[in-house]
């Protein structure tokens, strides 16, 4: 997997990304995550770095918990992930895989706090497909109370909330001779898809069913119309420079491109600094939306960019980032932006 597009068709990926992005979506809001199948839940766990100072989960931490998941549900990308890794074990180099899948927008949005002691479960739903891309809908949930004992019941989807509500898009690629393109779902692989989107539904339809007024409940991630693909040219233009970052060995994942969490990061981070340059605070923001536009590499200065008091946000306040490769010169208009993201408290 990779956490940001490498040198392919921009306008194409950006295109297939927002259909799937901007499209309708569902989102579970309500308290309680009754009604929700258990089938493609997984066991988790936060740890100090993932909670912010005000208690708040982190946006990049919620997303990271489907890293995996997404991943084996693309389908072709595990298997040729696994075999490109068995062809070059022996000779120590990364391999890259025939195919493969950039993540090229997500979002979330922090629902409830988050809690240190209680088990955490992550739910991962297949919410809509196009000819190359996926969207998928992951939900984090954690037991709603203690027992008398100051522990947590068995399982039990009925007594549970919902932290947080993730979205992420992937678009599946294939690289031959050097060239990077979209690689379409075969006719099997789209019934696969097809099968989990209805599979979906019928999950959604339980919810509404098992919940009074269920589906006022049902909403996107992000609140109001604001996008972080479609910032006005002259908004971004006039964001300010908040801090400058070199990427790191650490900051790499295992496609060897910039992972998508350490970005959403750097982009929250700048917005919050510029939030507090403004008198505001350094809580967390609570929704996020972000989209990949180019991918970085080992040793990049990047910088990263921020603007308070972005329109279009239907509560609180919000904000707008960028992180740009410093080579070239922002000034310049040479810059290459790496993804674009807003924000909202």
């Amino acid at each position: 997997m990779r956490g940001t597009a490498g040198p392919i068709n921009r306008a194409m990926l950006m295109r297939q990304s927002l259909r799937l992005f901007s499209a309708p979506a569902v989102s579970l809001t309500k308290k309680h995550a009754a009604g929700l199948d258990s089938s493609s839940s997984w066991p988790a766990g936060f740890t100090t770095a993932d909670i912010g100072p005000c208690g708040t989960l982190r946006g990049a931490s919620a997303l990271r918990l489907f890293d995996v998941p997404c991943v084996k549900r693309i389908p072709g990308v595990m298997s040729a992930v696994e075999a490109a890794k068995g062809e070059d074990a022996g000779a120590g180099k990364v391999a890259s895989a025939k195919i493969d899948a950039f993540c090229v927008g997500q979002s979330f949005n922090i629902r409830s706090q988050a809690d240190m002691k209680a088990p955490v479960a992550g739910r991962l739903l297949v919410e809509g497909y196009s000819k190359s891309s996926v969207r998928f809908l992951g939900v984090v949930t954690q037991p709603e109370s203690m027992d008398a004992h100051g522990e947590y019941a068995e399982h039990d989807e009925h007594a549970e909330r919902v932290v947080a509500v993730c979205r992420r898009t992937f678009v599946r690629v294939k690289t031959r001779d050097g060239k990077t393109t979209s690689a379409p779902y075969t006719e099997e692989e789209r019934a696969v898809l097809e099968a989990d989107v209805a599979t979906t539904g019928r999950i959604i339809e339980r919810f509404v069913a098992s919940v009074p007024d269920g589906a006022a409940f049902l909403t996107d991630s992000f609140p109001g119309d604001a996008d972080a693909a479609t910032v006005p040219q002259e908004t971004l233009e006039a964001l300010e420079a908040i801090f400058t970052q070199r990427v790191l060995p650490h900051h790499m994942n295992v496609g060897g491109h910039i992972d998508h969490g350490y970005l959403t990061d750097m982009a929250h981070d700048a917005a919050v600094l510029a939030r507090m340059q403004e008198g505001g605070s350094s809580k967390a923001a609570t929704c996020g939306r972000v989209s990949f536009m180019n991918a970085g590499a080992l040793g990049d200065e990047v910088q990263c960019l921020a603007y308070s008091g972005v329109p279009g946000v239907s509560h609180g306040t919000g904000a707008v980032s960028s992180i740009q490769l410093e080579s070239g010169g922002a000034q310049e208009g040479n810059a290459r932006e790496l993804c674009r993201a807003v924000w909202a408290w």
